[in-house]
């Protein structure tokens, strides 16, 4: 059976005219997809402090919970770079657990130094949660791996 629609003159063609406000509405729900990215652990993103007196910078960040062996200092070509990894703990056969909050992962964080650094000079300290690494400054940059005592 066949029916008849009546358009109206004004309406006719509507769905064809661009609509701006319609684009910015998606966007504003895109966006809201990355608003958790926001709040980030600040175990996988620990927060870093650079200090710098006339000798040397001085690095620290909060690592608490990180094993020293599993943490990596480096530095080459004016950055440092401070990487660690948490490894899950292995769920044991006949092991039932009702809750599992702990978060593991792997981190990397870059920091450019401003100025040239010697590199066999440079002390990497982890204590109580807390890495500390010196970085005396000098006239050549070198590349090297810090051993982090």
């Amino acid at each position: 059976m066949n029916a008849l629609v009546r358009h109206h003159g004004h309406e006719l063609g509507k769905e064809l005219l661009w609509d701006p406000w319609k684009d910015f509405v998606g966007m504003e729900r895109f966006w809201d997809k990355f608003e958790s990215f926001t709040e980030l652990d600040p175990m996988l993103c620990p927060k870093v402090d650079l200090k710098e007196d006339k000798k040397s910078f001085t690095v620290t960040t909060q690592l608490s919970g990180f094993p020293k062996e599993d943490i990596k200092v480096d530095y080459d070509l004016g950055v440092l770079t401070i990487s660690a990894e948490k490894k899950a703990e292995k769920v044991k056969k006949g092991e039932k657990h009702h809750r599992r909050e702990q978060e593991y992962g792997y981190f990397c964080n870059r920091i450019a130094l401003p100025q040239k650094i010697d590199g066999s000079k440079i002390h990497a300290d982890y204590k109580n949660g807390m890495l500390k690494v010196e970085l005396p400054k000098s006239e050549e940059k070198t590349a090297v791996e810090i051993k982090v005592k």
